[in-house]
């Protein structure tokens, strides 16, 4: 004795009732598709009855056969299960589905705009200190004098004593609403 029951969005769920002995196992096979729990049991013996709601979980077109089975006796019943959605819930899974991967690729794309753009920001000059070679013991050469030394006289122009440069650092550093942005800081051309 085979049945059919036929859901759909509007009517996704139903009841089957099972009179008489109703310890019986239930099994089908899309567990994520379609949910199948007892809701009421009433009387005792011969003239137990209990309900069960069967629903359909999700918005896929589905097939599937629930098989009632009483262990006892290795009585059966098949009743097959069809789920029609609705041509606009397909719709809807598909706008969505689009609209997700829309907004990855327009998300991807403000990232690596915002990283062109730091990336022009950066001063022209490198931020690293130029690395020092090894020397080795059995290569000798001059030594650079250091700048800081007053060995040479004959420059061309006085440097600035590094006590007022750090005084003018810090007193840009603590002027309220003056904003040092990275080409006008490093690049004294950028200044406008």
């Amino acid at each position: 004795d085979i049945a059919q029951l036929n859901l759909t969005p509007d009517f996704n769920k139903t009841i089957i009732t099972i009179l008489g002995n109703t310890d019986v196992e239930i099994h089908w096979r899309g567990q994520d598709l379609l949910a199948i729990n007892p809701i009421q049991k009433e009387g005792f013996g011969l003239s137990r009855r209990i309900d069960y709601e069967v629903k359909a979980l999700g918005a896929k077109r589905f097939a599937d056969k629930i098989i009632v089975k009483l262990p006892s006796t290795g009585q059966r019943v098949e009743v097959d299960v069809n789920y029609e959605p609705d041509e606009k819930s397909e719709a809807t899974i598909n706008f969505s589905f689009w609209a997700k991967v829309m907004g990855s690729i327009a998300l991807t794309v403000i990232t690596l705009i915002i990283g062109f753009i730091c990336f022009l920001d950066r001063p022209l000059g490198s931020s690293q200190p130029p690395s020092t070679p090894l020397c080795s013991s059995s290569i000798s050469a001059p030594v650079t004098p250091d700048r800081r030394s007053p060995l040479r006289l004959d420059e061309q122009s006085p440097r600035t004593p590094q006590p007022f440069v750090d005084y003018v650092r810090r007193t840009i550093d603590e002027t309220p609403y003056y904003r040092r942005e990275g080409r006008r800081r490093f690049n004294p051309q950028n200044t406008y």
